[in-house]
């Protein structure tokens, strides 16, 4: 143990060691050298505290991170960093490891920690207590070589940047005794001429009569500043943007000037004035010629001795066509290779030699690119079109063509649907309104590559309908897509139009060799797709997606209104056919029975009951007719229906119909079904039918029903047949007719609700007459099946 006299002499050569030195990592070697020799300690650490923890600084010696005392001091300050440490005495911390020694963690204040081990039996206690003074010390170092560093490097950082600034630049301080520039950038001394070392007299940032001459004192009132001014420059007087900003100094109120160059933006203010007022008739145009018209006649006004032209892209012919012209005739050729790499891929270009040869004495020219529409070309005679104020007046010019081109494009497209959905609301049917429809849309909205495709549930496919002339010329005999094919059946399925920019890279294409590069597909709610392509990639803009999505949208709503329409018109025709019909005849039969029991009193008993026979057959004829009604007036009408309690329905109408009736059963899968809600009534009418054309027919023999049910993919099956004589061909002509005139005098009217509740049901339908009747109707499923 030390005496009182080597302690102090200990600590005191350590302190002498301790002193800030040229870099941080130093002052903190030297002091943790000075520690561990004048401590006999085997290893040490000097930690800084960071936001993460604690980073090693220095290490002596520097090979000795596998000491086992330092590492087990190591892992003892991570513990302590990472814990609770509120409410503790924390240092000293010490440890030991067995056999080896101790080390101790001592507290560098507001800095980080200094890690010491000792082999054998420790330090002395007396000693620990005495290096508090001495670790203090050397945090104070190690924080004021750290803050040195750092405003060093930031003194050359912000060295770097003030000299990097290309706009005038000066650091001053406004004082009582006036106002002094510390520095100056380059630009600042190009500008303004190089300020004195120090200037004493006032710095005035405006210097021209008639400004606001005292800006320096609005300076001191410690608020950034934001203010055109004017100031004489080394080459007469300029307009500039003053930005000062005050910082806090010790001596005085400084601020960092910058002043921003805005003497060609005055003047090209002014020339933007002259400019919105040419331009601000390219808003007022109504259609893309108009605004072709006013684009050139603007461009060349603006832009002096130039002339200008405008050449639109044609879907129809995938090429560059002449639109518009400020001179007599068109000068550039459409068929340049510069104009069309311009239009694909939109970018300004300069004309090319060879165009300019042929185009008489224009010595420079440019291609623009108005966004997909076309290209706006400017050339001028005897002057170049080189300069930046040219170039920003003809790119903004082609931009602004682009927004008022989309404004007419989209005012033209919702007149020109409307006139397309007018031409399908007044047509007799689906059918009758495709082609019309596709006859016009290509000159109406600019889709000349555009196909209609039908939903066919029956095949769950989506068969063509038809498609524009360009369409047939390109593309040939258009593809059925089955369930699950391709884009077209994907976005059938989702509801949502879409743009594909590349087709044949799409991974659910259907033709990897189709012509076509580029789709807007749109679906027709449950009806089918519309779909418009071209023979370009990316071809499809934002408002080509947006016009087909309301082209469709306004189809859809014209096909439900047409199928309304129809499908009343047929209910009333049909309702018209069989009441006139069978009251007509009943009534007739009726009237002769009643005739034949006031001659005949012999047979009066058998009249009386064909009378009554013939009277439930009106009353049924009546009920039949309302159930026509309300199955088409809730045609959209569809809910989850549980099949077995609707074929249990549809029997016990028939037994109390017909008691003596047989039917058989065989419900060996049923389930909830998506049908509508009138569908027991058309299990009741496939009863009926056999009812009729077997069982009551005395050749036949046949006396019995049969009921059964299966599962299939994705779906149930119901099953009624007979082995009676089938039904007649006559009536089974509905099925494909639909029209009132299927229904001979009335017969098969069953099998027109039959044919009209499985439609709107969205499930198939067979009819097999071969040997007996067998219906056969396929429902999709939605819930989980039960055995019965």
């Amino acid at each position: 143990m030390p005496d009182r006299q080597q302690q102090i002499q200990i600590l005191y050569e350590i302190s002498l060691a301790i002193e800030p030195r040229e870099t941080l990592i130093e002052t903190a070697t030297t002091a943790l050298s000075a520690y561990l020799q004048k401590l006999n300690c085997s290893v040490g650490g000097v930690y800084q505290a960071t936001d993460d923890g604690y980073d090693l600084l220095a290490r002596r010696p520097a090979s000795g991170e596998r000491d086992e005392l330092l590492v087990a001091g190591v892992q003892r300050l991570h513990q302590w960093a990472d814990a609770d440490q509120s409410g503790q005495n924390r240092f000293p911390i010490s440890g030991s490891v067995e056999q080896t020694g101790e080390y101790y963690l001592f507290e560098l204040p507001g800095f980080g920690i200094l890690l010491l081990a000792q082999r054998g039996e420790g330090l002395d206690r007396s000693i620990i207590s005495s290096l508090n003074p001495l670790n203090e010390k050397l945090a104070t170092s190690c924080k004021t070589i750290d803050s040195q560093n750092k405003l060093r490097e930031e003194r050359n950082r912000f060295q770097a940047v003030f000299s990097a600034i290309q706009e005038p630049v000066a650091n001053i301080t406004i004082t009582d005794d006036g106002t002094t520039i510390h520095r100056t950038n380059e630009s600042f001394a190009n500008t303004f001429g190089s300020p004195v070392e120090r200037q004493v007299d006032r710095f005035e940032p405006v210097q021209t009569a008639g400004e606001d001459s005292n800006l320096a004192n609005k300076l001191t009132s410690g608020e950034p500043i934001v203010k055109e001014v004017r100031r004489e420059t080394l080459h007469g007087t300029g307009d500039f943007l003053l930005r000062a900003v005050p910082v806090s100094a010790e001596d005085g109120n400084e601020y960092f000037l910058m002043y921003i160059d805005i003497t060609s933006e005055k003047n090209r203010q002014r020339e933007l004035q002259s400019f919105y007022q040419e331009v601000t008739a390219l808003f007022e145009c109504e259609d893309r010629s108009s605004v072709c018209n006013q684009t050139v006649k603007t461009a060349a006004k603006v832009v002096d001795q130039a002339v200008a032209e405008i050449h639109l892209y044609d879907r129809a012919a995938n090429d560059l066509t002449p639109a518009a012209t400020s001179e007599d005739t068109i000068i550039f050729d459409s068929n340049s290779t510069t104009l069309w790499e311009t239009y694909t891929g939109d970018r300004i270009q300069s004309i090319d030699k060879n165009v300019l040869d042929q185009a008489r004495d224009i010595t420079s020219g440019m291609a623009v690119p108005i966004k997909g529409h076309g290209v706006l070309v400017i050339g001028r005679e005897e002057s170049d079109l080189s300069s930046e104020t040219d170039r920003q007046f003809i790119e903004l010019l082609a931009t602004l063509s682009t927004v008022a081109h989309n404004r007419a494009r989209q005012t033209d497209s919702l007149e020109k649907i409307q006139e397309l959905t007018e031409t399908a609301v007044t047509s007799e049917d689906r059918e009758a309104m495709v082609d019309p429809i596709l006859r016009r849309l290509p000159e109406a909205l600019d889709f000349p590559l555009t196909g209609i495709w039908e939903y066919n549930p029956a095949r769950e496919q989506l068969d063509p309908l038809g498609q524009t002339d360009t369409a047939e010329r390109i593309i040939g005999t258009p593809p059925s897509f089955e369930k699950g094919e391709g884009i077209a059946w994907e976005t059938f399925k989702n509801g949502n139009t879409r743009v594909v920019g590349d087709v044949n890279t799409h991974p659910e294409v259907y033709n990897e060799s189709s012509p076509i590069n580029s789709e807007v597909i749109a679906p027709l709610g449950d009806f089918g797709l519309l779909v418009a392509g071209s023979v370009r990639s990316q071809e499809f803009s934002a408002i080509d997606h947006s016009i087909i999505a309301t082209l469709s949208s306004s189809l859809e709503t014209a096909i439900q209104l047409v199928d309304n329409r129809n499908e009343i018109d047929l209910l009333d025709q049909v309702i018209g056919r069989v009441l006139r019909h069978n009251i007509r005849n009943d009534l007739n039969v009726i009237k002769g029975y009643a005739q034949a029991i006031r001659d005949d009193t012999d047979e009066t008993s058998q009249f009386v009951a064909n009378i009554i026979a013939k009277c439930e057959s009106l009353e049924r004829t009546a009920n039949t007719a309302r159930t026509m009604r309300d199955v088409v007036e809730t045609r959209n009408d569809t809910q989850i229906i549980d099949l077995e309690t609707a074929v249990n329905d549809a029997v016990k109408r028939l037994h109390n119909r017909s008691p003596q009736t047989e039917i058989r059963l065989n419900l060996s899968m049923t389930g909830n079904v998506v049908a509508h809600p009138k569908l027991s009534d058309a299990i009741y009418h496939m009863l009926s039918n056999s009812l009729e054309h077997a069982i009551n027919d005395p050749q036949t023999g046949a006396d019995y029903i049969q009921i059964r049910t299966t599962t299939a993919d994705d779906g149930t099956i119901l099953e009624i047949s007979d082995d009676g004589p089938g039904i007649p061909q006559g009536e089974l002509d509905i099925l494909t007719k639909h029209g009132e005139t299927a229904l001979e005098h009335g017969s098969g009217v069953g099998l027109w609700l039959i044919d009209r509740i499985t439609q709107y049901s969205g499930a198939t339908i067979d009819f097999d007459t071969e040997s007996g009747t067998t219906i056969q109707v396929c429902f999709q499923s939605t819930g989980a099946s039960s055995s019965t």
